[in-house]
This record gives structure tokens, C-alpha cells and sequence, in this order.
């Protein structure tokens, strides 16, 4: 099991939080408090998925729980980069309906800066 790692920088006027390793149920818990300590309110945050390498339901519940507070405090979040595996868990629980998903983390700035999210 690799263990979830995280960092955050800013990147034209989004936040973007990068997230490697394995976001499941055994990872959860802890870092899902740290990060939405760290996500300021309003914020614009790009979900940069293309290091991690596995998701559980655990995992969604927690983009899914930042992605609510995010649209309640007038940001929004967008996921970036997932790769196929990870897309399939998105799609298996319908998700790539309610997720704005971008190949690359640069795509994503560029669609908010575009929509006057950033």
C-alpha cells in the first residue's frame, strides 16, 4: 500500500492540489481533515489525480465532500489529469457528471481563468 502524499501551490490564480500514492479508505481519514484546512474559502482548486494510483468510494467521498464545500463558499474544484483507473471509479459511480475533469492541470487553469473562476 502506498501511502497518499500531498502538496499544494498556486498556479494563475488557482489553488491546485496535487495528490499521489493511494487515496483509500486506509488514507482517508487524517489527510482529508488536513487538506480542507488548507483550502481557503472561495477558493478555485484544481485536483491534480495524475500520480495517484488507486481511488476506493473513501476517496470519492472526500473529493466529493471538498468539491460541496468549495460550490457552498463560492469556489469549485476540477479534477485534472486521472488516469484510466482511477476515471473508471469516477464513471462507475456516474461522477464524470458532476466532476469538470481536464487532461492536464494547465487545461484546468486555463478553462477557470477562461470562466473568470481564477
Amino acid at each position: 500500500m502506498a501511502q497518499v502524499r500531498y502538496t499544494f501551490s498556486e498556479q494563475e490564480g488557482a489553488s491546485v492540489l496535487r495528490l499521489s500514492g493511494e487515496l483509500t479508505v486506509d488514507q482517508v481519514g487524517t489527510l482529508y481533515g488536513e487538506i480542507r484546512e488548507s483550502v481557503r474559502p472561495g477558493s478555485h482548486l484544481v485536483v491534480d489525480l495524475s500520480q495517484l494510483s488507486d481511488l476506493d468510494s473513501s476517496g470519492i467521498a472526500a473529493l466529493v465532500g471538498l468539491y460541496k464545500r468549495a460550490s457552498a463558499e463560492g469556489g469549485s474544484l476540477v479534477v485534472a489529469g486521472a488516469k484510466d483507473e482511477v476515471m473508471g471509479v469516477f464513471r462507475a459511480m456516474r461522477l464524470e457528471k458532476i466532476f469538470p475533469f481536464y487532461d492536464s492541470v494547465a487545461q484546468a487553469v486555463v478553462h477557470l481563468s477562461l470562466t473568470g473562476r481564477t
